[in-house]
């Protein structure tokens, strides 16, 4: 890992936190219950993969090893979010248990997703298999 993109992995990680914290707790206008809000559900699970990944950077940038860094992102990413969701009512928003869910989903495709992209760079990087 490159000094540079160490630096933007320590950067990333936290700002995005921020940012995702700020849109969850920011007061919305009221709008009708549906029983199922599909793009609701889309958000939160693409917010969250991207938290996830980006906490397997932040997290390796850290200098951690691979299964330190895949719980501290899981637990504190996870964990964020569901705090999150507590404070919502706080803010006159709605807390909802499927709204954790699909965070709990986002973080570990976004996990999987760093793994496999790490797996592929470091094939990439050994070359090709040898006869």
């Amino acid at each position: 890992m490159t000094q540079r993109f160490r630096t933007l992995s320590l950067i990333l990680f936290p700002l995005a936190a921020g940012i995702v914290a700020l849109l969850s707790l920011i007061p919305r206008l009221p709008k009708p219950p549906v029983p199922w809000d599909f793009w609701d559900k889309i958000e939160h699970l693409t917010a969250y993969l991207i938290l996830g990944f980006l906490g397997m950077l932040f997290f390796r940038a850290l200098l951690m090893g691979r299964i330190g860094r895949t719980a501290a992102t899981v637990l504190i990413t996870v964990g964020f979010g569901g705090l999150l969701e507590l404070l919502q009512p706080l803010t006159g928003r709605t807390a909802d248990w499927r709204d954790f869910l699909m965070n709990a989903a986002g973080v570990t495709l976004g996990v999987v997703l760093s793994r496999l992209v790490g797996f592929l760079l470091q094939r990439r990087r050994q070359g090709p298999p040898r006869p």
